[in-house]
């Protein structure tokens, strides 16, 4: 008699590679990846703020409706001089990378800045 496999209840958290890399273990065992948004991501995020439900934009926006794609370009393409920081999580879903999850970061004093 065959017993079927076991599942662990718990998976450890594996060994992550260098912090340069960014790469994520989800509680699933599968991976994503952490890293700064660039101009090739803005139609990901544009996608991303669409699959949100109203609760979630009214909680990242302060607005029941996204702002726009030019938003979301703005945010990939913000670096350098104006200091903001968009970082993205990146997963491969149905065949092609799908952004998971975002966050960024904005000036808000000379040496501070304020998450959204």
């Amino acid at each position: 008699m065959t017993s079927a496999p076991s599942r662990p209840r718990f998976v450890p958290i594996p060994c992550q590679d260098t912090p340069a890399c960014g790469r994520l273990v989800l509680r699933d065992g599968s991976t994503a990846h952490l890293r700064p948004a660039g101009p090739e991501d803005g139609r990901a995020l544009v996608e991303f703020f669409n699959s949100l439900t109203r609760d979630a934009l009214h909680q990242r926006f302060s607005s029941w409706t996204f702002p726009g794609p030019t938003f979301a370009d703005d945010l990939c393409t913000a670096g350098g001089d104006a200091g903001v920081v968009t970082l993205v999580v990146v997963r491969t879903l149905g065949g092609g990378p799908k952004v998971i999850a975002t966050g960024s970061y904005f000036p808000a004093a000379d040496r501070s800045a304020a998450g959204k």
